[in-house]
């Protein structure tokens, strides 16, 4: 998907602009270039999968395009973005994207409360990943304001399933961006995860 969103941002533009232009590219072509980066890429695994005749394969996405202090946010599947931030009232953490799982979306749908589905037999059914049939008819995107030490953490199943919000806003305010990857893969593979 980097690949699509390079050739998409810098490489189509540079060569067809004649000017030297030092504009940037506007939130509304960034979030084209992102939604359309993410159907390049499901196709691509698609045929990936059916070249290759599994059975069902995919992966899940996070993705985080940063242009001056606004965060472009998009995900597939069950990897989720958190946002950091220490300014005006002090430390707060966010979870900015949402699960495509089973129990997700059957708690969108008010059947289920957050807690019931934290432990539902589909909380690691996924509805929307990359490689899947068909991609969500409107595809999450997430704008955010950044600020200076703001942090994103982008993440797989295997560390968000591990920690609860209170405790990532702890190891996030470290502020050691070192010490924040180390103690997160380490504590997410005691939880059982795979970091």
């Amino acid at each position: 998907m980097s690949l699509s969103l390079f050739e998409t941002l810098v490489f189509e533009p540079s060569i067809n602009n004649q000017e030297k232009s030092k504009k940037l590219p506007t939130i509304e072509t960034l979030t084209i270039a992102i939604k359309e980066a993410i159907a390049e890429t499901n196709a691509h695994i698609k045929r990936i999968i059916k070249n290759n005749s599994w059975d069902k394969s995919g992966a899940t996405l996070a993705v985080a395009l940063i242009s001056e202090a606004i965060a472009i946010i998009s995900n597939l599947g069950d990897s989720l973005i958190y946002h950091y931030s220490h300014q005006n009232y002090g430390q707060k953490i966010r979870q900015i994207t949402d699960n495509h799982t089973l129990a997700s979306a059957i708690r969108r749908g008010g059947i289920i409360i957050s807690e019931m589905a934290a432990h539902h037999e589909g909380k690691n059914m996924l509805e929307f990943y990359l490689g899947c049939d068909n991609l969500p008819p409107d595809l999450p995107i997430h704008y955010v304001s950044l600020y200076a030490e703001d942090l994103l953490l982008l993440c797989s199943d295997g560390v968000s399933s591990n920690f609860q919000e209170k405790e990532l806003k702890d190891i996030l305010s470290e502020g050691d961006l070192k010490k924040i990857s180390k103690k997160l893969i380490s504590q997410s593979q005691q939880g059982g995860g795979n970091g």
